[in-house]
Parts: structure tokens; sequence; C-alpha cells
């Protein structure tokens, strides 16, 4: 049964990448016609590839698991077609099934795997809960788990202002801890009772109501950070930074440049600035580029979204916000959609000091939206 299983896996593994494989020949080569001889020795090619790089990634994950044996329990390193098979899916619909699948006890451990998984060339990817619905935590490669609580920590400064949270922390639960101050977290996504703020983080998850002024990206004070060769840096602790400026100055005059050669693109700059006006998680958070000259802030800032694959968040400084008591709620319908755009404007101007923190007025024309058309809301019978 366990071999059926694994080499079910290993077909549907290899049918995905000859898939795409195929797909990248046929748009790059043939502009999606074919000449049948060039085509069928392509396949050939192809299918020869892939077959060699499947069973090259098998051999590099079972020298990685080898290496990890060695200080990580048996029970905790699962390649078994049934379990891993399990958890080749996240809440979205995307399937990958993992090589490897490691459960991850704390932030030293996760720090000697990544160097390992550096020196075997073996891609990894991180997991908290794996609420997004975009399949960011999957993995064909080795997928790593946060397990147990040794993610959970939180520490709040006397007033509440800041707050730092290790990455299983779940999102509510930071809410919950705020609670007694009247303060929150800035990021709101709508899975905050199960996401954790590993990848509210790493994802700059942000919700219906904190727009752009409270995610992440806006409300970040610092963070513990592990990059792909192992290094571990704090930016909020002076003698950390001070050892990464001198162990990474490359690195860093590397960010310098790229972000001064960003900002006096004027051209560049704007259109940056423009793009992130508005909610923009697509791709990385090029606004770090223009929006701060110190390297560490663009890398820390570059950190925020980049969904793990520039490194590892273990713990990360919020600045919180105000938790108000009253809050209320309103359904406005509309005519037509010019009313509802002038509404909407007019709201806008209506943003003064005082009432600065109304950031969100969503205009749900639901008529339009069933019927494909704007009709006069006394026409319309409430269900």
């Amino acid at each position: 049964m366990a071999r059926c299983l694994r080499w079910a896996c290993q077909i549907q593994r290899q049918i995905g990448l000859f898939s795409i494989y195929l797909y990248r020949f046929a748009t790059n080569n043939y502009g999606g016609w074919f000449d049948n001889q060039r085509f069928g020795s392509s396949i050939a090619s192809g299918a020869l590839y892939l077959a060699t790089w499947v069973r090259a990634m098998q051999i590099s994950c079972q020298n990685l698991k080898r290496d990890l044996s060695a200080f990580i329990p048996a029970a905790r390193l699962i390649d078994d077609p049934l379990r891993t098979l399990a958890y080749g899916s996240d809440a979205s619909f995307y399937r990958l099934i993992p090589e490897l699948v490691v459960k991850v006890k704390d932030e030293r451990e996760m720090q000697r795997i990544i160097l390992l998984a550096g020196r075997h060339q073996v891609p990894v990817t991180f997991r908290a809960a794996g609420t997004s619905l975009s399949g960011q935590a999957i993995s064909d490669s080795v997928l790593l788990l946060l397990s147990g609580e040794g993610w959970c920590g939180h520490t709040l400064d006397p007033n509440a202002d800041t707050i730092s949270l290790q990455p299983g922390v779940i999102g509510a639960q930071a809410n919950e801890y705020l609670a007694p101050y009247g303060r929150k977290i800035g990021p709101d996504p709508a899975s905050i009772n199960a996401a954790k703020i590993g990848g509210i983080a790493a994802n700059n998850a942000s919700g219906m109501c904190c727009g752009t002024a409270q995610n992440s990206y806006n409300t970040l004070a610092g963070m513990r950070l592990i990059l792909a060769d192992g290094t571990l840096v704090d930016t909020r602790r002076p003698e950390s930074v001070a050892r990464f400026q001198a162990s990474h100055s490359k690195l860093l005059q590397q960010l310098a440049t790229l972000g001064r050669r960003t900002r006096d693109n004027s051209e560049l700059a704007d259109r940056i600035r423009h793009k992130y006006r508005l909610k923009n998680t697509t791709g990385y958070s090029l606004n770090a580029l223009v929006d701060f000259v110190d390297p560490l802030e663009i890398l820390q800032h570059l950190m925020i979204g980049s969904e793990g694959t520039l490194g590892f968040i273990s713990e990360i400084s919020y600045r919180t916000v105000p938790e108000h008591p009253c809050k209320a709620t309103a359904l406005i319908l509309f005519p037509d959609i010019e009313s509802a755009c002038r509404a909407v404007a007019a709201l806008k101007q209506a943003l003064t000091v005082e009432s600065k923190d109304i950031r969100t007025a969503e205009m749900n024309a639901w008529i339009a939206l069933e019927f494909g058309l704007f009709v006069p809301v006394h026409h319309v019978t409430p269900h």
C-alpha cells in the first residue's frame, strides 16, 4: 500500500512538472504550433530531464533528512507517502506533495535546518497555519512546519504601544493580549482567528479594515530574521545590527545602491509610489526602495510580503493601534453607480482629523451583482 502511494505521488508530481515544461516549450519555441519531429524529440528530452531532476531532488532530500536526523527525532521527520500526501494541501485548492516534512520546534532548530538545506541546495517552504487561499504554504520539496510552544511567545512594552510576537501566535490571540490596554495589531485578515503571525507578516495579509495605513508593512517596528545562509539578525538590537553590518556589508551596500538608483529614477519611483498607495500585495514590497534610505530598513520591509522567499521571520514587533470600543457598520444602497461614486468622493473629503479613523467605506452594489445592472432601490424587495 505504501509503495503504491509513493508511486502515485511521484507520477502526479512528474505529470505536473512535465505539463509546465510542455507549456513553456510550446509558447517559447512554437507559439502554440508544433513541428512533429522536433516536438517529439523535445518531449523525450523533457521527460528525461524531468526524471533526472526529480531523482536528484529525492536524493538531496534523503541526504538532508540524514543530516537532520542527527538532532531532530524521527517522529518529526515525515516522508511516508500517506502523511506527505496529507501535507500536500493548505487552505487553497492547490496541491504539491512534499518530499519531506519537518516539524520544527524552535528558532535554533530552524536556523540549523536552513543552513543544512542551503548546503544541500534543497528549497524549503515555511508553514505556520496554512490558511492562505493562494497556495504559499505548499511545496514539492521540503515543508517546514512550526510545531509546539517554541513559537508562541509574546512580549508587551509597558504601555502596549508595541508588541513582539513569534510566528506561531494566532492573530486573534495577539489581540487578546492587547485588549486590556484598548489596543490591537494593525493587520486584520478575515482568517485572523486561525491565521498565525508568521503568515500574516510574510504575506502582508491585511484584511478589510486596516487598508494600507495599518498593515504589517506600515506598523513594523522591527524583526528577528534568519537569512538563507543561516545568519540570524535582530533589527531591534544594536549589537546584532553591528555584527550583521560587519558580516554582510556587501549585501547592505547592494541594497543601498539599489534603493538610491530607484529613488534617482523619478519616473520609476513615482510609478512605485502610485502602485503602493492602494493595497498591493503582488510581488515584493518594492516601495521599501523608495520609502527608506537605511539598507537594513529596506531589508526588513522587503521581508514583509515576501512569502518566505527572502528569509524566515522568527519574531516581529508591531506598533499597535487603538481598538475603539464603539464601532458601527452600515449598508447603504444607491439607485445607480454614479450616486455611489459621488458618495465615495464625499466620504473621502469628510475624513478630517476628528474622523481619521473612518478608514473603509464599502459600497456593495449587490443589486448590480445580482442582476447585472442597476435598478431603482424601491423596486427591490428585501429578502
